[in-house]
């Protein structure tokens, strides 16, 4: 049986929104574990990131946020962070999301034009 809070978490990721902050951490480190050798995501590592205007202190209090909701966890308490399955979940269906707008956005654009 789950426990309350794993109940809540679930509820939590099923309707969030995340902040655009956390929205480009979270993109960051699926980014990095998909790409690199599936290992914990260290938080120096986004902050050095091209584009990212922020410290590594700013980036784990973001992490612990993308945490406590159920996208990441860390394996270990001086580890980065990693996906969970409800992140990989979210960070597919978000993805898969913004394809059907853009694939929508330029039939209407193509009909239109025609």
């Amino acid at each position: 049986m789950l426990s309350p809070d794993i109940i809540t978490m679930h509820k939590d990721v099923d309707n969030m929104k995340l902040n655009p902050r956390d929205q480009q951490i979270f993109a960051a480190v699926m980014s990095m574990y998909c790409n690199g050798d599936g290992l914990p995501v260290p938080s120096t590592k986004i902050a050095k990131q091209k584009g990212m205007a922020v410290c590594s202190a700013t980036v784990r209090n973001a992490m612990a946020r993308l945490e406590k909701i159920g996208l990441l966890y860390s394996p270990h308490t001086s580890a980065g962070r990693v996906p969970t399955n409800d992140g990989f979940d979210y960070w597919f269906d978000e993805f898969l999301r913004s394809m059907i707008l853009l694939i929508i956005g330029n039939l209407s654009r193509d009909n239109w034009l025609s």
